[in-house]
């Protein structure tokens, strides 16, 4: 038998006012402006043990930049080999009524398409945690 893995979204966060930036030889440049959203996915994967089998569950992060994005210069494929790394800071509207900034660092993009979305793994951060 072998491993069997479901991936299940739990919940989706929208963003206002998304700024992705990216370093490239030292630098810190802003790439795009943008409508982001997080992604929360539950992954399960049972394991053919003696017997049921174990089911291991790991939850993952990932951020998705929408075809909203706004780029600051124009860009070329090649562009994206001299990135070193992204980081994106956006705006959440808390229950009171108040936005709040949140830092995303050192986002791994996963998928870049130029013409769609651009999906990016993430971490959570830990004022975020406290948000939702």
């Amino acid at each position: 038998m072998p491993n069997i893995t479901r991936k299940t979204l739990l919940r989706s966060v929208e963003f206002e006012r998304g700024e992705l930036y990216s370093r490239m030889n030292g630098r810190r440049c802003l790439f795009a402006r943008c409508t982001p959203r997080l992604e929360i996915y539950e992954h399960e994967t049972t394991v053919p043990i003696l017997g049921e089998g174990r089911k291991i569950k790991k939850v993952s992060y990932s951020l998705v930049i929408c075809q909203d994005l706004d780029l600051t210069r124009p860009t070329r494929e090649d562009d994206f080999s001299t990135v070193t790394v992204y980081d994106l800071s956006a705006q959440i509207l808390k229950e009171d009524g108040v936005y709040q900034v949140i830092t995303f660092d050192n986002i791994i993009p996963s998928e870049i398409h130029l013409d769609g979305d651009w999906i990016f793994e993430t971490q959570l951060p830990e004022e975020l945690k406290k948000i939702i």
